[in-house]
């Protein structure tokens, strides 16, 4: 009976203690599995090196209290992809042997400042387009257990030579030659000693080119475009310019293109060099402004990566006007008529003619290329009739666009002084004060016996609205280009002539003794 009873508190012992083992069973209760998930929201990750054809990425996810350190390895990234570094799609454990696809031992977890290594993990990284999704578990120092969840974009840079301080640009918009309908962005980064025009006066990197692509809305409010640049050789949407292999081999001034120079007087480092083909610049949108990265082939070799962060200026080179509001022009007291005769451009079939409008202020000089000195407002108005009008302008709607009967010309060239058709002019002290060209509008004329009455309204290119009235008669001067040739100009004729022997051009003289006949 007694080995009875003992059998049976032996069995009721047993009992208890495998009910007590199931009551502590190891499995995480569903509270203990969301307090070890770990909520990262944030990435961000480091190109460090490629070696042995692998290559090695320091990635940090965070969340509110954690950050997750991981140093891994995938597949290397080539140096002409250095501004696009993305991990490989794989499963990622946790390794000492520095093989593909693996996490090494200096991976952390910062939990509530904590800093704790990681002593086994298993990561699943899917990459699509850059966005991550990264899931699995890891296991810390502590020996506590995490549930790993990622899902969002990661900004992976490389390291570089250096971050840039300086930068200045100019909006140059198109060219109608060169590269019409495209925007040129000129500009400039520099870091290091540099002078008050942000060129290198001792040592520092500074960097020189022009980024092409779409034209600025509004040029005085020309931003660089966010988007990856590649070098080129022509003027494309999405590029910068730079020297083909045979601008480098005649040795083209450098500043022509795409450059960079680099100075460091202790390891007697001084060179200018070109940019070459395989070069990207990617610039993106951030709180300080842009950042503009650099992966940059260099003529002698090398490959240079660099970075600014910060506002970027881009100041206004393509508007011409210098008004910064709409402008009523004053009185306009005097006015001539200039008929410039048939135009010169083939095709075209029509005359070509000047309005001159001043204030009283103003004098000016027709026999002198109309000079203008004093103070006061002018506008020169440029009109196209049909062929048979030749000593006055008919009553009409002219509206600003290109040459053709019935229309008024554009305002064009580079600045005052250096114009041409319809513009508006603001002289002090016989210097200009304030032009703005004709881009848009209409000129309407009523012409009652020659007495003109001449209504003005255009847009320039800065979108100001320039208007103004002239009632009054217009003193006529005939400067026919076709006229001027005749026999009978004997001072053009003996200031040609004496221009053309000055400077021995003796077959443009002969062309022009042609057309007089002599």
């Amino acid at each position: 009976m007694k080995k009875l009873f003992v059998l049976a508190c032996f069995i009721s012992m047993a009992s208890i203690t495998s009910s007590c083992s199931n009551d502590d069973s190891s499995t995480p209760s569903k509270e203990e599995e969301t307090k070890n998930e770990l909520a990262l929201t944030k990435g961000q990750g480091t190109y460090l090196k490629t070696l042995d054809d692998k290559g090695f990425f320091n990635l940090t996810l965070s969340g509110e209290d954690t950050k997750l350190e991981l140093s891994l390895i995938s597949k290397k990234i080539e140096s002409v992809d250095l501004l696009e570094p993305n991990i490989e799609s794989h499963k990622y454990i946790l390794s000492t042997d520095q093989l593909l696809y693996t996490l090494s031992p200096e991976s952390n977890l910062i939990n509530k400042n904590e800093k704790l290594t990681i002593q086994s993990a298993e990561l699943e990284i899917i990459n699509q387009e850059n966005k991550y999704s990264i899931t699995g578990t890891i296991v810390d120092s502590n020996q506590l257990t995490y549930t790993v969840k990622f899902n969002d974009a990661i900004d992976i840079q490389p390291l570089y030579h250096t971050e840039y301080t300086l930068q200045n640009g100019w909006y140059w918009g198109d060219d109608e030659y060169k590269h019409p309908n495209i925007g040129q962005y000129m500009t400039f980064f520099a870091a290091g000693k540099t002078n008050n025009y942000g060129e290198l006066d001792g040592d520092g990197y500074r960097v020189s080119l022009s980024l092409y692509d779409e034209k600025a809305p509004k040029a005085w409010e020309a931003k660089i475009p966010n988007k990856t640049y590649q070098a080129s050789t022509t003027f494309d949407k999405g590029s910068f310019y730079i020297a083909t292999s045979k601008d480098i081999e005649k040795e083209e001034p450098v500043y022509r293109y795409a450059y960079f120079e680099h100075r460091d007087s202790d390891k007697q480092i001084n060179r200018k060099v070109y940019i070459r083909d395989n070069s990207f610049i990617k610039v993106i949108e951030t709180p300080k402004g842009q950042e503009v990265r650099f992966n940059l082939e260099l003529s002698d070799g090398t490959r240079h990566l660099g970075k600014y962060n910060g506002p970027i200026r881009q100041g206004d080179e393509a508007t011409i006007t210098s008004l910064k509001e709409n402008r009523t022009v004053g009185n306009l007291d005097i006015g001539y008529l200039e008929f410039q005769g048939a135009s010169p451009i083939n095709g075209l079939q029509n005359n070509r003619w000047n309005i001159y409008l001043y204030n009283k202020d103003l004098k000016t000089d027709p026999d002198n290329y109309w000079a203008v000195g004093g103070s006061g407002e002018y506008m020169r108005i440029a009109l196209y009739t049909e062929l048979n009008q030749k000593t006055s302008i008919p009553s009409g709607t002219y509206n600003i666009g290109p040459e053709a009967p019935n229309m008024a010309g554009f305002g064009e060239g580079f600045e005052a002084g250096f114009d041409w058709g319809t513009w508006y002019f603001d002289l002090k002290n016989s210097d200009f004060k304030d032009a703005a060209p004709a881009k848009s509008g209409k000129i309407i004329v009523t012409n009652q016996n020659n007495v003109y009455t001449i209504s003005v309204e255009f847009e320039d290119d800065r979108e100001n609205i320039v208007t103004a009235k002239y009632t009054g008669e217009l003193i006529f001067k005939n400067n026919d280009k076709n006229k001027n040739f005749d026999i009978h100009s004997a001072k053009y004729n003996k200031n040609t002539k004496n221009f053309l022997e000055q400077y021995k051009q003796e077959k443009a003289l002969r062309v022009l003794n042609r057309y007089l006949g002599q």
